[in-house]
């Protein structure tokens, strides 16, 4: 998050509005993760990891299993099981919008409303919950943590942004840790970060999740909703 809203100020863009959605897996996360779904854009890093990005790339394409499971499909045209089981390809439908960045499962939508979404094998995803009802997640914000936030700060206040923050309603109910939250109110405005991790209405429904780990649209849409009708009050 940091290096793309430096990127932004670098290239002599403006930062009028961001929206931060975080959770305590999220702000672990301050040195990139190997493997290609992970690479960092060079762009982001003055193309100092331009090389290893591509070649990373072209290796993975070329792994064996995924590669026999991609010359399959081209020559069958079918996603097959064992593509789908050891995630080489997916064949769920979805919605991208390229300007946006933006993932809609709009067959999944569609799924639920005629109650056929929930089968027994997806509910089997939705583990018991009832330890998040007594636990509270570990700190997560740590000395580089903190170096990160500090700099998308000082880019918020040299651009005068409207710069909001939620912490996202988990399926898993923990409450994010309250030492993390007391520092982000404290760096960024205790108007400007909405906590909603733990027990409430948006955890309490387990349909509000396409799975353990994605809230659906609707829920995405009432917490933005929750957050700028707020701050229109305020």
């Amino acid at each position: 998050m940091e290096k793309k809203l430096a990127y932004i100020d670098q290239q002599g863009g403006t930062l009028s509005d961001v929206l931060l959605v975080l959770d305590a897996a999220i702000l672990e996360q301050v040195t990139p993760k190997s493997g290609h779904l992970f690479m960092i854009s060079p762009a982001l890093v003055n193309h100092s990891n331009r090389v290893g990005f591509h070649t990373t790339a072209f290796l993975t394409f070329i792994r064996p299993q995924f590669l026999v499971a991609y010359l399959d499909f081209k020559r069958s045209g079918r996603v097959k099981p064992y593509m789908k089981k050891k995630y080489l390809l997916d064949d769920r439908p979805f919605t991208y919008d390229v300007r946006s960045n933006e993932l809609r499962y709009d067959h999944f939508e569609q799924l639920i409303a005629e109650n056929r979404y929930f089968t027994p094998e997806r509910m089997a995803a939705f583990y018991d919950r009832s330890a998040g009802k007594t636990a509270q997640a570990e700190p997560c914000i740590l000395d580089e943590q903190k170096r990160l936030l500090t700099n998308i700060q000082a880019l918020v206040h040299k651009h005068g942004t409207n710069i909001k923050l939620i912490i996202s309603p988990l399926y898993d109910q923990i409450p994010f840790n309250p030492t993390d939250l007391n520092y982000l109110k404290t760096l960024f405005g205790e108007a400007n970060v909405f906590d909603f991790s733990g027990i409430n209405r948006f955890t309490a429904d387990y349909t509000h999740y396409y799975e353990a780990s994605h809230y659906r649209l609707h829920v995405a849409k009432a917490l933005m909703d929750s957050v700028y009708a707020a701050s229109t009050i305020n």
